[in-house]
């Protein structure tokens, strides 16, 4: 009776078949390698869309002689992983492609036996264009940060901006009023007038405080008071 080794054989090429039609179908690159070296078994077409690297470049040759890792380092800490636990999760590493560009990949690895020797079978994911949203984020958020922090700086400037107007009135306005009262030869004239011009370059000061605090430039017009 062959009817349980039939079943087990039919089981098996099903197996076999759901397995090819994941390898091959996958947009994830799947590749499988010797764990010893590196050495390329067998790939699928999304490894060759990942990386540029057709079957017959990579196949019978070494991750390292295709030089596909950018950092040699990654490499070391997945085949650590695998030999420490059997499995790798996640790892982020950049790839060289074939045409000597950069990508980014999300890498999970699992050793498998094949004929009794030891394989890495690994799924990478492309993570470049995510990887440029995180920048793009990453940078709005800088620039959010940024445009807080000189809006309380600004809110700042302004409270500290109208104090002084306050305190410079008096040394703006009153040397006017001196000199008023003061003939033309007094010799106290020279010293109000270095007060008066003083006190005008400080209120020039805190009208850039207050500027800056209303984030915009006023612009000012003499009126005729009478018209």
């Amino acid at each position: 009776d062959k009817t349980e080794s039939d079943l087990a054989e039919g089981a098996l090429r099903e197996s076999e078949e759901r397995f090819h039609l994941t390898f091959d179908t996958s947009p994830d690159a799947i590749n499988v390698n010797l764990l010893e070296n590196g050495l390329y078994v067998d790939i699928n077409d999304g490894f060759t869309q990942l990386t540029g690297y057709t079957r017959e470049d990579v196949i019978g040759r070494t991750s390292l002689e295709i030089n596909i890792w950018h950092d040699p380092g990654d490499r070391q800490k997945l085949v650590n992983g695998l030999r420490e636990k059997g499995y790798y999760e996640n790892l982020e590493a950049q790839f060289e492609r074939k045409d000597g560009s950069l990508t980014n990949g999300l890498m999970s690895a699992r050793i498998i036996s094949l004929n009794g020797i030891p394989h890495i079978i690994s799924i990478t994911r492309d993570i470049s264009d995510l990887k440029i949203a995180e920048a793009a984020k990453q940078k709005l958020q800088e620039q959010l940060h940024h445009a807080q922090k000189m809006e309380a700086i600004g809110t700042l400037a302004g409270g500290v901006a109208h104090d002084l107007n306050n305190i410079l009135g008096g040394l703006v306005s009153y040397p006017e009023l001196l000199l008023l009262q003061l003939p033309d030869d007094s010799p106290l004239r020279k010293s109000i007038l270095t007060i008066q011009k003083s006190g005008e370059k400080a209120a020039a000061v805190v009208q850039d405080l207050l500027t800056l605090a209303r984030r915009g430039v006023v612009v000012t017009e003499v009126v005729n008071l009478n018209d």
